[in-house]
């Protein structure tokens, strides 16, 4: 734009120039005019002499058609120039459309920024928000991390130590399996002797009969011999063979009683070692069942312990995740930092740039009514052109028509030259007057000739001078042109005239590029947390969904519960009516206290049924703790949540304290009647009495391990289930959830924690 006086005043002269220069072209063409007319006057007067100047007016001719196409030249390169203009004008039109839309993306960036502003400042605090609790997240998840590997490292040790009484154990076993092995080599050395024994007495008691048969036979053979040879002999010698045979019948008799006796007491040995086999069989499968039972135990703790690892690890993967996130947040919120600060160190540049769109708006009006001033000019000498032009075309067809005129006035003085030149041929007689005046004439002609070929050198210099003027007008014109056009192209020049500045527009436009960019940047940025955030709340849309089913589950296990509840209601009024039958079972003991051995013997075998049963009793509820074992493994597979473990905890509770209760029932009553029936029997004191006793202490000493046994698992059980509690209930929710619950990505289903200050840990009864 043209801002300065001085461009304003070099337009001026130099349309002051144009219109001098213009002016005495025109002064200079009309006395060439008047000439060239006085000329042709005189040209017509002296037809005679004028045959050369003829010809140089046909030279004069070409040259006027050549200046008509020069003026043509120069008409056409003013239409460019008009038409360069008119672009130039409608290119400054587009320039003022891009200022406009310029300004209206101002406008649109200003409100964005805003807004992009407060929704940074917002994400900052929700992200400083989110870091504070993340940090104080992994603060309760270090604390519960570090519980758990004492809680791991706790069952490590007791692991160990179950692994070495198991060992122990096992050392046990393998010397009973070695002991019952040697007693049944034994009791097959034994039965082998006892066979052999039983060949060899048999043998010799068959040899021994063989002899006395064959005695007695010789005897009888002999008494028949002596009967029918000797007749006459005395009945003395009779009586001493009958006494023989007495003797010798004794004999065998008091034989095969030794053998009944060596067998009966082969026999009773045989069933002695028989009974002592039998016990240690049932006292190997005892161990066998019970080192099953352990051995079972100590698997389960292994998977627990592995289950605890695998927690750790995903506690430990957890942490990872939650530090990547607070990396991540801490990242985005120096970006975002870095943002504001780079925004707000941009809105001076802003609002100057604002400043700079207003003066170049200024300054596009100026030049937009110096544009219209120009253009009035340009019209203004386009019609002066035109006139011009119609002018020279006029002039042009009268010389036209002059020229066709002179060229007739040609031929005939040709032909009068012709007939004159016949009648000189024909004459041949002339004067020296007429010699001396066409001597004359030839001399002013030439004189005239070379006057008026002076003149059309003169012309031509003129003309070239003028042409030569006309260009470097042109050409500076379209110089100064040029110039305005570059000046107007350059934006933003400063007010006081001072040199132009293209180079801060430059800048500002690559600024306001990059700004573009960047807020682009932003919005796809924007885009993709959007869609980030539409993911994860589809995420927790499924999960949701999943807790939905696993409360639908959740339900029906709680109906197996209930019908789980009334079975072992049944099993209470089962077990009133057993104690029933107990007290029933005591009124019969003090009824038969006062019988005799076999009575107490009966009762004895009564209070072995008893026991046995109660040995059933304590077997159901071991397979009932199981049972409560495997549905607490299976609750915390399914991730119950803390309600259920209460009510878990609370049945536990009262299962165990039924439990402790029919135990000390049994153990009173096994107290009492061990004294009623000691009482009992010191009275009867016989050696099987004691011994049966001795049979019932053991068994009452099994009965109490086996009672301690299952103490052990249900308060191992209760501890499982204060670990699983405590696991559940302590870790909170992690980051960036709601209060519905969930924790993470784990889809455990807990209750949010309150920051009441009187919640307190679960507590659990201890043995």
């Amino acid at each position: 734009m043209i801002d300065s006086p001085e461009e304003k005043e070099k337009a001026m002269q130099l349309q002051a120039l144009l219109g001098s220069k213009l002016d005495s072209e025109r002064q200079r063409s009309n006395d060439d005019r008047t000439k060239l007319e006085e000329e042709i006057a005189t040209l017509q007067q002296q037809l005679t002499g004028y045959i050369a100047e003829l010809e140089k007016q046909d030279s004069e001719l070409l040259q006027l058609q050549r200046e008509r196409n020069e003026q043509d030249r120069t008409l056409d390169d003013m239409r460019q120039k008009i038409a360069a203009h008119e672009s130039e004008r409608w290119t400054q039109s587009s320039t003022i459309d891009d200022f406009e839309h310029l300004k209206v993306l101002h406008k649109e960036l200003r409100t964005t920024h805003d807004r992009i502003k407060t929704e940074m400042k917002a994400q900052l605090k929700a992200k400083e928000v989110e870091v504070a609790d993340s940090q104080d997240v992994v603060a309760e998840l270090q604390s519960k991390l570090d519980q758990e590997k004492k809680m791991t490292r706790h069952l490590m040790d007791l692991s160990q130590q179950e692994k070495k009484h198991h060992t122990e154990k096992a050392q046990v076993v393998k010397e009973l399996q070695d002991r019952v092995n040697e007693l049944e080599a034994k009791v097959a050395s034994l039965q082998h002797e006892l066979q052999a024994s039983k060949q060899s007495a048999g043998n010799k008691h068959q040899a021994r009969v063989e002899e006395l048969e064959t005695l007695v036979n010789d005897f009888q053979h002999a008494f028949q011999v002596s009967e029918s040879t000797a007749a006459n002999k005395s009945d003395a010698e009779v009586k001493e063979l009958k006494a023989l045979v007495k003797q010798l019948k004794q004999e065998l008799q008091a034989s095969e009683q030794s053998v009944a006796g060596r067998e009966q007491s082969v026999m009773h040995e045989k069933l002695q070692k028989k009974s002592e086999y039998r016990s240690l069989q049932a006292r190997h499968d005892k161990l066998a069942a019970e080192n099953a039972t352990l051995s079972a135990d100590t698997n389960a703790k292994v998977a627990e312990i592995e289950h605890l690892h695998q927690t750790v690890d995903r506690l430990q993967e957890t942490i990872k995740q939650l530090h990547e996130e607070m990396r991540d947040n801490a990242a985005e919120m120096d970006d975002a930092r870095t943002r504001l600060r780079a925004s707000e160190q941009l809105a001076p540049q802003h609002e100057g740039l604002q400043d700079e769109l207003v003066t170049r708006k200024r300054e596009a009006r100026q030049y937009e009514s110096e544009l219209a001033a120009k253009d009035d000019e340009l019209q203004h000498e386009r019609k002066c052109a035109a006139e011009l032009k119609r002018r020279f075309q006029d002039k042009l067809r009268g010389k036209e028509s002059e020229v066709a005129s002179l060229k007739q006035q040609n031929t005939k003085f040709q032909e009068r030259l012709k007939r004159i030149a016949q009648a000189k041929l024909s004459s041949r007689q002339l004067t020296e007057v007429d010699a001396a005046a066409r001597e004359t004439a030839m001399s002013k002609v030439e004189e005239a000739c070379q006057q008026s070929i002076k003149r059309e050198q003169g012309l031509e210099s003129r003309i070239a001078q003028m042409e030569a003027a006309r260009s470097t007008m042109l050409d500076q014109f379209c110089r100064e042109m040029k110039r305005l056009h570059v000046e107007l192209n350059v934006n933003g020049s400063n007010a006081d005239g001072n040199s132009i500045d293209d180079s801060a527009f430059h800048r500002g436009i690559l600024e306001m590029s990059a700004r573009l960019r960047s807020f682009q940047d932003r919005e796809t940025y924007q885009s993709a947390l959007i869609h980030r955030k539409d993911n994860q709340i589809d995420e927790l849309k499924m999960r949701l969904d999943e807790l939905e089913k696993s409360l639908r589950l959740c339900k029906y296990e709680l109906k197996k519960r209930e019908e789980k509840q009334q079975q072992d209601r049944v099993l209470h009024e089962q077990a009133g009516i057993m104690c029933r039958e107990v007290s029933k079972l005591k009124l019969e003991n003090e009824q038969l206290r006062g019988k005799a051995l076999a009575d107490s013997t009966v009762n004895a075998n009564a209070k072995s049924f008893e026991i046995g049963e109660w040995k059933e009793k304590c077997t159901q509820l071991s397979h009932r703790v199981r049972e409560l074992k495997e549905m607490n493994t299976k609750l915390r597979e399914r991730r119950v949540s803390k309600g259920d473990v209460k009510a878990l905890a609370k049945e536990v509770d009262k299962l165990t304290s039924q439990v402790l209760e029919k135990d000390s029932q049994i153990q009173a009553l096994r107290n009492r009647e061990t004294t009623q029936f000691r009482s009992s029997c010191a009275s009867a004191g016989s050696r099987r009495t004691k011994d049966m006793l001795v049979a019932l202490q053991k068994k009452e000493d099994k009965i109490m391990a086996l009672n301690d046994h299952l103490t052990g698992l249900m308060t191992e059980n209760m501890r499982l289930q204060h670990s699983t509690e405590q696991y559940i209930i302590q870790y909170g929710p992690l980051c960036g959830v709601t209060t519905d619950g969930v924790i993470g990505n784990s889809g455990i289903k807990v209750p949010a924690r309150t920051n009441d200050s009187n919640w307190q840990q679960p507590t659990v009864r201890s043995q």
